[in-house]
């Protein structure tokens, strides 16, 4: 049985918080999530197609805004902890 969205993006917090996921998966993992293929997740959040393949896949790093628009669509909030 496939998880709902609410379980799919919890677990992505927890692995998030805890070091087991990188940035690019995060981001696919939020897109499939909501049933997006790139070209319509990248419209959504004004990237390119190969903006947004460049960022799932490790090979470029997203700027605070864009990491912010994204994630707040999913209940994420980009901060700074202390150690």
């Amino acid at each position: 049985m496939p998880k709902d969205r609410k379980a799919i993006i919890e677990d992505l917090q927890n692995d998030l918080i805890n070091n087991r996921c990188e940035i690019g998966e995060a981001i696919k993992t939020m897109r499939k999530s909501i049933g997006l293929n790139q070209k319509d997740f990248a419209k959504l959040f004004g990237l390119t197609v190969n903006a947004l393949s460049l960022l799932e896949n490790d090979k470029s790093n997203p700027t605070l805004k864009t990491l912010n628009n994204i994630g707040s669509k999913f209940g994420f909030k980009i901060n700074f902890t202390p150690k």
